[in-house]
């Protein structure tokens, strides 16, 4: 019963960033500044041998080399407390914009670091490890005021712990180029 309402909830919250993506004006526009930074509050999945939702955070810092084009760092943390874990993400994105639209993809390259509560394997997490995790992202970046962005972002990234660990994530972040 539990975690078919868990289920239920994720799906909805993720048809309804998606309904938010595809809802949101086409005026949107690219950073036009060469570099840009933003964090934002959001939630992070993780499906392994069963699944567990909590709250996600994270921070982020990049170069635009063009209005199409960017790399950058990221780092954030999550408590994944329906089973126990706790993970911090490190790493690098690409990114390609379309800027007319705001439409954004990106492709993460991660480290991780999980730990699990009791220190024993769960979910694919042995006590604590750190390993790699690889990944896409798809979001928007819709203008605000001046230099300011909402950048919803839909994500999916494979962390290889003891096993292979799925990571879904849906973050609303607020993004300023500079």
């Amino acid at each position: 019963m539990h975690k078919a309402i868990v289920s239920r909830f994720v799906s909805n919250v993720i048809l309804s960033g998606l309904a938010i993506l595809a809802l949101s004006p086409a005026k949107a526009q690219a950073a036009n500044g060469n570099m840009f930074w933003g964090f934002g509050p959001g939630i992070e999945v993780l499906s392994k041998d069963g699944t567990g939702t909590g709250f996600y955070i994270q921070g982020f810092l990049a170069h635009n080399f063009n209005s199409h084009a960017a790399i950058g760092g990221h780092a954030g943390y999550s408590n994944l407390g329906g089973v126990g874990i706790q993970a911090w993400d490190f790493g690098s994105f690409g990114q390609l914009t379309e800027p007319d639209s705001g439409l954004y993809g990106r492709f993460y390259l991660d480290g991780v670091n999980m730990r699990t509560s009791g220190g024993a394997l769960a979910h694919g997490v042995n006590g604590t490890q750190t390993g790699l995790a690889t990944g896409v992202g798809f979001g928007m970046l819709i203008p605000s005021v001046g230099s300011f962005h909402l950048v919803p972002e839909l994500t999916y990234k494979v962390a290889f712990m003891q096993t292979a660990v799925n990571l879904v994530g849906m973050t609303f972040s607020a993004m300023w180029d500079f």
